[in-house]
């Protein structure tokens, strides 16, 4: 079995590469994949399954184009189709990007979308910590405040909404002192008392 090496334009350089492996390498002599794309440029590396170079003249360093209603999937190695997905970035038919990301049993649970309704339902969710507590836990380790702003157009109501979907439930705001309660607001539905 013999490699196989394509010149480039100066004499001496080989710039495709078949090794007795067959491992093929694109600017790389010993290509350590089936296939090895290497460059040593910070712009204009990238792969086209669709479109021209002049989609690339914002000069990004890696690119790849796909068309709309398409899109790139990222998926588990050696696991039959279907049950094999990680990631998954689309492009949908009215020019929108998706994000999907999937569980091991390849549901989809962190969904989103540039132009329209998103999720994330892997579970907690952390804002400037790693370890969250609660559904949504937002936390600021500096010494600063650690606020949530919620502000409206003019002409709208700034809501917070405390609902249950069960009847006869209580709506409560906890005040904690390092984790030690210290005092609530409670409405009981039941009896349309407020307590404090």
């Amino acid at each position: 079995i013999m490699a196989m090496g394509l010149g480039g334009s100066y004499p001496g350089t080989t710039m495709l590469n078949i090794n007795t492996s067959g491992n093929v390498g694109i600017g790389i002599a010993n290509a350590g994949a089936k296939l090895h794309n290497f460059t040593q440029d910070v712009a204009d590396v990238w792969i086209s399954g669709y479109g021209t170079l002049a989609q690339n003249d914002w000069r990004a360093g890696h690119a790849m184009f796909v068309a709309q209603d398409n899109g790139l999937l990222i998926s588990k190695a050696n696991a039959n189709n279907n049950t094999n997905r990680l990631f998954s970035l689309y492009h949908d038919a009215q020019g929108n990007a998706e994000f999907y990301m999937y569980d091991t049993s390849s549901n989809n649970k962190v969904y989103l979308n540039s132009s329209g309704d998103s999720f994330l339902n892997g579970g907690n969710v952390g804002i400037g910590t790693t370890s969250p507590d609660e559904i949504l836990h937002v936390y600021n380790a500096s010494a600063g405040d650690a606020s949530v702003k919620i502000e409206s157009k003019s002409g709208g109501d700034p809501t917070i909404y405390l609902t249950s979907q069960t009847a006869n439930r209580q709506g409560i705001i906890s005040f904690q002192d390092n984790g030690t309660n210290a005092g609530r607001i409670i409405y009981e539905h039941a009896t349309d008392i407020m307590t404090f």
